[in-house]
C-alpha cells in the first residue's frame, strides 16, 4: 500500500461528492472523510497536525461546515476551503475568510480546477488559481 503524507480532510454528507472528491484527490494524499461537521471535528482534534487541507460542505446534518471552521479556528493549519451550494456566497466568503478558511468555492466543482487549486496548495501553500477564482467571484 502507498503511503502518503498529506492528509487530506474532507466533510460532506452526500456519498457521490465523497466518492468525487476522494477520486479526484487520491493521488495527491490520503483522504479522509468525514460526513458532517461533528465527525470533522472529532478526526481533526484527534491528530490535527496531521492534515495538510481540510474542504468542507457548508449545509450537512449535526454540524454545519461554517460551525466547523468557526470550531478549529483556533488551529494556523491547516488550508481550509468551504465547498458549498448555498445562497449568499459573498457574505458566506467573508465568514469562512473570518473563520480562519481561504474562502468559499462554489459548486458545482470543477475537478480540474480543485486537482489544480489542491496541487498548489501542496506544494507552495498558496494557489494562484483559487486566487484569480476569488477575484473573478467576489
Amino acid at each position: 500500500m502507498m503511503t502518503n503524507t498529506n492528509r487530506i480532510l474532507v466533510l460532506d454528507d452526500v456519498l457521490a461528492n465523497q466518492r468525487l472528491y476522494s477520486a479526484a484527490l487520491r493521488t495527491m494524499g490520503e483522504v479522509i472523510i468525514a460526513n458532517n461537521g461533528q465527525e470533522g471535528l472529532e478526526k481533526f482534534t484527534a491528530e490535527p497536525e496531521s492534515y495538510v487541507l481540510i474542504l468542507t460542505d457548508n449545509t450537512m446534518p449535526i454540524m454545519s461546515g461554517m460551525n466547523f471552521l468557526q470550531q478549529i479556528a483556533k488551529y494556523k493549519l491547516p488550508s481550509r476551503l468551504m465547498i458549498s451550494s448555498d445562497k449568499y456566497p459573498d457574505d458566506m466568503h467573508k465568514t469562512v475568510v473570518r473563520f480562519g478558511g481561504l474562502g468559499l468555492y462554489q459548486k458545482p466543482v470543477s475537478i480540474r480546477e480543485l486537482r489544480q487549486i489542491v496541487t498548489e496548495l501542496l506544494s507552495e501553500g498558496v494557489s494562484p488559481t483559487l486566487e484569480e477564482y476569488f477575484k473573478k467571484n467576489y
